[in-house]
């Protein structure tokens, strides 16, 4: 979504899960070869820059494009909000991917509700997270995981005004809108094969 949002041109490359999901069979064929320090997906080439993880790609792109704060206040603010999404994010995943995901997953969802409050108080009246009037790479971090929950559970910020308008504002971004109604926009699945949730969701936007 960053590269749509600056109207960069890439080549996506997917990997198929065939067979056994925890296998991913496509991907491990080739991951040994891949001239990666950690060959994990997603990645990322440019020129002569190779990294993978998601959000040391994010990071890059962020210093690449002027999108990692202007002030020392907004560089502060975006390091730390995306140490806290991390955070809240991987707490997701191990939900959503684990063999006891119906015992875990009521407990899960009571839980969000205290994450919303924290995060509608940490954007305030701003435009975007990082206290500026344009998007920095962190808000994409946030719009992934917002969007993931609420379809997780689509009340999810009916108390976070502020919210449902910063979610509302990344989507009409021009480039974001045309994207999210493309074929490009890969409306599902959500997660691989072997998560517990988000293989057979509809998206709207």
């Amino acid at each position: 979504m960053l590269l749509e949002y600056r109207g960069v041109k890439y080549t996506e490359v997917v990997y198929t899960t065939k067979g056994n999901p925890r296998l991913n069979e496509d991907w491990q064929s080739v991951k040994k070869a891949l001239p990666l320090d950690f060959p994990n997906v997603p990645y990322l080439y440019d020129g002569e820059v190779k990294l993978s993880h998601s959000i040391a790609i994010l990071r890059y792109l962020g210093r690449k494009f002027f999108m990692d704060g202007v002030t020392d206040e907004e560089m502060t603010r975006i390091e730390m909000i995306e140490q806290q999404l991390a955070d809240w994010r991987s707490s997701g995943c191990s939900v959503f991917y684990s063999p006891d995901f119906d015992k875990l997953v009521e407990d899960y969802r009571k839980s969000l509700p205290s994450k919303m409050t924290s995060l509608s108080s940490f954007l305030g009246d701003f435009d975007f997270l990082g206290g500026g009037k344009k998007p920095s790479y962190v808000d994409f971090l946030a719009y992934e995981f917002l969007d993931v929950h609420e379809h997780f559970e689509p009340s999810l910020l009916e108390q976070t005004p502020n919210l449902q308008g910063y979610m509302t504002e990344i989507r009409e971004l021009p480039n974001i809108k045309r994207y999210l109604s493309s074929d490009r926009f890969k409306k599902m699945p959500i997660y691989n094969r072997h998560a517990k949730w988000g293989q057979d969701v509809v998206l709207k936007h």
